[in-house]
């Protein structure tokens, strides 16, 4: 089962020069899965601001921050596969929203993405930041191999697609038990067949040189 949100929290404040002024989700994509930039809070954002939110949510923009019991029910599920830091969230017009909420540093990242079944493709982005990624391509459907992903209830499936989070069923049972707010669920198809890590850990030319051309 993969979730993302449908809000976008922007980055206002952070003691991270390079942060400042950038949205968080892209943020995450170019720093989130290195130690060394979010090793300690002093490094995070402090202040994030949400934007198109009416009323309260526990998981704003794409994973980028949750609320208090959302954190709980994660660590609850994967104890050691996830950081989180503090921060205040704030409305568009500078107003904090009452209670908890924490930045969510995802660490924990399985490939599992059947790619050539999914709707997902490979892009070799250029750069400072140069690095192969999966993206959503003409939809959102994903299938997740299960022999990989077995003990393990919530995760990222490649570093560079940080704001695509996968869960288990029974993490998103109790997600839908506790009223967690506010999510879009898509059912991933599912195999147990034999995992190739070829065109689905990495890119093949072949997948590069295709969607180029699509891309193109």
């Amino acid at each position: 089962m993969r979730y993302r949100a449908s809000t976008c929290v922007n980055l206002l404040e952070s003691d991270n020069p390079r942060l400042v002024n950038k949205t968080w989700a892209s943020n995450l994509q170019e720093y989130g899965s290195k130690d060394e930039d979010f090793s300690t809070p002093e490094m995070a954002p402090q202040v994030l601001r949400s934007d198109k939110v009416k009323s309260m949510s526990d998981f704003f923009g794409g994973g980028a921050a949750v609320s208090e019991r959302f954190k709980t029910l994660i660590e609850s599920f994967e104890p050691d596969g996830h950081r989180f830091f503090e921060v205040s969230v704030r409305n568009e017009k500078g107003v904090e929203w009452p209670g908890r909420f924490f930045l969510w540093h995802l660490r924990l990242f399985i490939p599992c993405i059947e790619v050539d079944r999914s709707t997902m493709r490979w892009v070799r982005l250029e750069g400072v930041a140069a690095r192969d990624v999966l993206g959503w391509w003409d939809g959102s459907d994903a299938c997740v191999n299960t022999n990989q992903t077995k003990g393990h209830h919530v995760w990222g499936a490649h570093p560079g697609s940080i704001s695509d989070i996968f869960c288990s069923d029974e993490f998103y049972r109790e997600c839908k038990a506790q009223k967690i707010r506010f999510l879009t669920w898509y059912k991933c198809q599912e195999t147990d067949e034999p995992w190739s890590p070829e065109g689905n850990e990495w890119p093949t030319e072949a997948q590069l040189n295709s969607e180029a051309s699509r891309m193109g």
